[in-house]
């Protein structure tokens, strides 16, 4: 059945084995009052958010590139942002790419239940082994509170109906999951004053359906939502929870609220999985890097054809720097990033260059004179956002900033100095703090 290879089903191996979540269903088909998706978000850590909608076309290219840096990549799995279900085509084309392509890789997808039923025997025939379903309650009264709409079909439901439907829908699906031997996850979500006190109720018939193993998730409140300003759980209220819970279902205790486009171990990202690597001197993608340290000699060639006025020789080279999480998106914004990829032009292609580390937040204007100095020999930097103050400052060194997204080698590949990046290019007003991690008082 798995369990040993997936990192959410099985707490042991989540330092042996990761996932990667596919982010190729944007819509969803009810609202709940904790979330606020995000197809444009960069810096928060949390479930409906990812940098870019992702095509189901480009998912089997994704995850190959991600094996090939990452190998101990198990899972594969759809989780958004919005229901798997609620885009059933883009789900089920993306699976079966990835299960024709990678047999080996378990695949499994994340939902609210709403929709599910009509598509098990599907799963079945594309290898699906993990299903997880969010189930917060299985009292319609409590519901009402939790759900702002539920849409049936066509027809958007609200209130007691709306909680009793999805209810319904959510139930339905478990046995036939059940039957194909799939296995079960369900994730809760603890909100204080609401559904705090049924949960092992809640469990208990959980259990009675064959569910394997529940997940409760202390509520997060989110900017924008409902429940934003409410309190969250206190760490004996989870506790209590858990334990109540606990009494028929094994427990999840290691979750990490993964994003959409979440890769990597649970807890340790692909950037923070390739500094461990860098910090005892391994090979990463080709590369040896020690943070901080040019290493010019080990490029890694990105396009093998000659291209017309290319400088060859010395610092009059063309270098791009990349804000980049797991180096393969342009998809973080400059005040999150401790470190860039830099790209050299070649007579054969772009070429990486290094990966330089970056000056640590806090300092205001000197960490932004410091990140200038460090990209001193780069002609652009490419970010998925960034700050007014940082982008004065540093584009009065000369260095050209651009706000992108997309695959960093694609973008490359078509891009040549001088050229228009219109395509990948992002516009949106600016507002301090809304696509960063900060406070909202300034890039510092």
């Amino acid at each position: 059945m798995h369990w040993e290879r997936h990192p959410c089903f099985n707490e042991s191996s989540r330092h042996r084995y990761g996932r990667v979540h596919l982010p190729v269903a944007p819509r969803c088909n009810i609202q709940c009052n904790y979330c606020n998706r995000d197809f444009d978000c960069a810096h928060e850590s949390r479930p409906g958010v990812c940098s870019k909608i992702m095509e189901p076309a480009e998912a089997p290219e994704y995850v190959e590139a991600l094996l090939a840096r990452f190998p101990q990549l198990a899972v594969v799995g759809i989780a958004g942002p919005g229901d798997p279900f609620a885009n059933p085509e883009e789900t089920l084309k993306t699976l079966s790419l990835i299960h024709g392509a990678f047999p080996d890789l378990l695949l499994c997808v994340a939902t609210n239940g709403l929709n599910l039923a009509p598509y098990v025997g599907e799963l079945v025939n594309l290898g699906v082994s993990h299903v997880t379903i969010t189930i917060n309650t299985i009292n319609p009264s409590v519901g009402q509170r939790l759900y702002a709409w539920v849409r049936k079909g066509k027809q958007t439901l609200n209130g007691y109906e709306a909680a009793a439907y999805l209810l319904q829908e959510q139930l339905s699906s478990i046995p036939l999951l059940k039957r194909a031997n799939i296995l079960v996850k369900v994730n809760t979500v603890l909100v204080p004053g609401i559904n705090e006190h049924e949960v092992g109720i809640l469990a208990q018939h959980l259990a009675s359906l064959g569910v394997d193993i529940m997940n409760i998730l202390p509520l997060y409140p989110v900017k924008g939502t409902p429940f934003a300003r409410l309190e969250p759980p206190s760490s004996e209220m989870v506790q209590k929870a858990r334990e109540r819970a606990g009494t028929y279902l094994p427990q999840m205790y290691h979750c990490t609220r993964c994003r959409a486009d979440a890769a990597g171990f649970l807890d340790q990202d692909l950037n923070v999985f390739q500094e461990k690597k860098k910090e005892r001197g391994e090979k990463a993608s080709g590369k040896t890097f020690s943070p901080g340290v040019r290493q010019k000699d080990n490029p890694v060639v990105l396009q093998e054809k000659n291209i017309a006025g290319a400088p060859q020789t010395g610092d009059a080279r063309y270098r791009i720097a990349v804000a980049t999480y797991e180096g393969l998106l342009v998809n973080q914004h400059l005040g999150e990033a401790n470190r860039v990829q830099v790209y050299r032009l070649e007579s054969e292609g772009w070429v990486q260059e290094d990966e330089r580390c970056l000056p640590p937040r806090g300092g205001g204007d000197a960490r932004w004179s410091g990140v200038a100095e460090i990209l001193g020999d780069c002609d652009e930097l490419w970010v998925a956002g960034i700050g007014e103050n940082p982008r004065r400052i540093l584009e009065k060194t000369g260095l050209v900033v651009r706000i992108l997204e997309g695959f960093i080698h694609q973008v490359l590949e078509k891009y040549r100095p001088g050229e228009s990046l219109e395509y990948y290019e992002v516009h949106r007003p600016h507002r301090c703090g809304e696509f960063c991690g900060g406070s909202g008082t300034g890039c510092g």
